[in-house]
């Protein structure tokens, strides 16, 4: 594994996929939420717009060069609220913790939790790639994203 893909596999447990808010930070930019995690000269920046609907860029530096980025936009679909819009959210982190090391986008392939099944499709490599994640209950999709990125160096 790569030292961007050993980075970017614990940046994505320590941040949204805990859960525990620990990586919040004041946003740079206004408006936005922001996470971040740093180990060594590896920073990972994660900022957001929205909450049940969003857009947001992951961005990993390495001694403060920009090498790395995801944008993405998703949410939950219409209809989705409430205790459900918890549960899902709740499904989704259980399977970011499950990201591959061979390739830390985001969770698994495949992935069951709360009773929803969870599917990412990725195109590409982590130097460039276009991904498409779900989360789905007796065939209705109740979250989903698409991402794309890579390397910028």
């Amino acid at each position: 594994m790569t030292g961007l893909a050993n980075f970017l596999l614990g940046a994505k447990r320590a941040t949204y996929a805990s859960g525990d808010g620990s990586a919040r930070v004041t946003a740079l930019l206004p408006g936005a939420r922001q996470l971040e995690w740093q180990d060594g000269d590896w920073l990972y920046r994660d900022h957001y717009f929205g909450l049940l609907n969003f857009v947001g860029q992951e961005v990993v530096y390495r001694a403060g060069v920009p090498v790395w980025s995801m944008a993405y936009a998703g949410g939950l679909t219409l209809g989705v609220a409430g205790e459900q819009a918890e549960r899902v959210y709740r499904a989704l982190r259980a399977a970011l913790q499950e990201a591959p090391q061979d390739l830390a986008l985001r969770g698994p392939a495949q992935f069951e939790a709360e009773g929803l099944h969870y599917g990412l499709a990725v195109e590409g490599d982590l130097a460039r790639f276009h991904l498409h994640e779900t989360l789905s209950e007796a065939g209705r999709v109740l979250y989903e994203l698409r991402g794309s990125g890579g390397d910028l160096v």
